[in-house]
């Protein structure tokens, strides 16, 4: 079994299948640096601030907080950083139209 993380060598470069080669401390580092939720979300565009208000994650003592990220919108890109000065958080996504 392999997957595009793998390189087919069966030692995992990543999340995937085959033998985790990871040590400890890579692990944690991994764990405690990736976090996934899901929500609701508003934005206040006068001030440029999308909230995401969390319902999920992988970390339950986040479920009911409000992680809110200034925006900038440029062209098929989203910046998104955090509005909280001490938190160093940044996301950059972009759009890929779909094949037509």
């Amino acid at each position: 079994m392999t997957d595009s993380i793998m390189n087919n060598d069966g030692n995992s470069t990543g999340l995937g299948a085959g033998q985790n080669t990871w040590t400890l401390e890579q692990a944690r580092t991994i764990i405690d640096t990736y976090d996934a939720y899901f929500g609701d979300y508003s934005i206040d565009t006068e001030k440029s601030i999308l909230s995401h208000i969390i319902h999920g994650s992988l970390r339950p003592e986040k479920a009911g907080t409000v992680h809110k990220r200034i925006f900038r919108v440029n062209g098929d890109t989203l910046y998104l950083k955090s509005a909280d000065t001490t938190v160093k958080w940044q996301a950059k996504w972009i759009r890929i139209p779909a094949n037509n």
